[in-house]
């Protein structure tokens, strides 16, 4: 009965799962190894290791004899070529098994292919030190735990390591950026928000929540830089105060009409020689400020 519940243990293992015996010859394993390591026969126990795999190395009998003669060994960064050529990566483990005697009667090794994992790991690694972004991996108390980038605001990455990132930025942003970060813990929502820093030098920063089991452990935090785009809409709003400005004070009048030449704006100089203030002139047409006898030809000059 023992052995039967052995057997099914092994058989319907989640992970690769293999027992051999001294001579490394199959005694169990479980379907996902067979699934794994595409192994075309349905049952391999009695098998060799070897006969089944006849492209494993030295350095993996070595590993399996050490491991008869008593050692424990594993390696969570390993990689092994199928052969078709494809690379796998893996992480395994292997234990001796004792008979009732205390002699050892085999091996027990256990394998997961973490190769999408790794892809993962690695994709993610590249984005994050090659992004365009400046990017902060912070916890609940504001702390740095890592950055993509080797300097921000002067500072080093290992002076940011650890270092509460709200403290780094100019004083008169601190509380808003403080309370966009509480926000984002508590909401569990997305923030974003501009921030000013010294030398005129701006910010969009977004706070994107980490869960881990369920809980906001950690925020990401994507800033990015918006100085020319903010430059040029200080420019812009300097620019459109001088043409108001200018507009307000000069002596001719001005008008802005829509296609049905209904007046949208007219200046404070057309006002004047109007007559009708802002809120009468919506009522009217620019053809209604033109003498009869120019009408037929001012509308052939506008249309």
């Amino acid at each position: 009965e023992y052995k039967e519940k052995l057997k099914l243990f092994i058989e319907y293992s989640p992970v690769s799962l293999a027992m051999f015996d001294n001579d490394m010859n199959y005694i169990a394993n479980s379907r996902r190894w067979l699934t794994d390591f595409q192994v075309a026969n349905q049952s391999v126990i009695g098998m060799n290791h070897y006969d089944i795999f006849p492209e494993l190395g030295q350095d993996w009998k070595d590993i399996h004899q050490r491991c008869l003669n008593g050692a424990v060994e594993k390696n969570n960064n390993d990689m092994f070529y199928r052969p078709d050529g494809k690379l796998e990566w893996i992480e395994w483990e292997i234990h001796p098994w004792k008979r009732a005697n205390g002699e050892i009667g085999g091996i027990i090794m256990s394998v997961e292919i973490t190769t999408e994992k790794k892809q993962a790991t690695e994709m993610f690694k590249h984005q994050f030190e090659n992004s365009p972004d400046i990017i902060f991996y912070i916890d609940r108390e504001c702390k740095v735990e890592a950055i993509n980038r080797t300097s921000f605001l002067e500072f080093k990455v290992d002076e940011l390591i650890g270092r509460d990132c709200v403290s780094v930025l100019p004083e008169e942003s601190q509380d808003h950026v403080r309370a966009v970060i509480n926000k984002c813990f508590e909401t569990r929502e997305l923030q974003e928000t501009e921030i000013e820093l010294q030398n005129n030098q701006w910010r969009y920063s977004r706070f994107v929540p980490i869960f881990n089991n369920g809980d906001v452990t950690h925020l990401m935090t994507f800033s990015t830089d918006i100085s020319t785009r903010k430059q040029a809409e200080q420019n812009l709003l300097r620019s459109e105060e001088r043409y108001r400005i200018l507009t307000e004070n000069i002596s001719d009048a001005i008008l802005l009409v829509n296609d049905k030449f209904e007046i949208e704006y007219h200046s404070p100089a057309a006002e004047r020689i109007s007559g009708y203030s802002t809120g009468e002139i919506k009522s009217k047409k620019l053809f209604d400020f033109i003498h009869p006898d120019e009408n037929m030809a001012s509308k052939a000059f506008l249309l």
